[in-house]
């Protein structure tokens, strides 16, 4: 699995980074959770990818929700979570 590298911006980029657990993530799926997460903060994020992913709701990065979550192919995921983010 190719795992995203962004660039850090300053202390709030790091702990995103870390709560997402982005280094464990599929690339594209990083990506938009991280993006997500930089306006609406990581939890509800999370959420959104749980959501997505049908596991527990309860905006942790789990083991069984980044299982979850990769799990899912990228490009579904992507589509998935676009239309969950939806007027947040």
């Amino acid at each position: 699995m190719a795992k995203v590298k962004t660039q850090k911006v300053g202390k709030v980029g790091d702990e995103i980074s870390i709560f997402i657990r982005e280094d464990e993530l599929n690339a594209k799926t990083a990506k938009a959770i991280y993006d997500f997460a930089v306006i609406k903060g990581y939890r509800l994020a999370i959420k959104a990818a749980q959501r997505v992913a049908k596991c527990d709701e309860n905006g942790v990065m789990s083991n069984e929700a980044l299982k979850a979550v990769n799990a899912v192919k990228e490009d579904d995921f992507i589509k998935a979570f676009e239309l969950e983010i939806q007027g947040y």
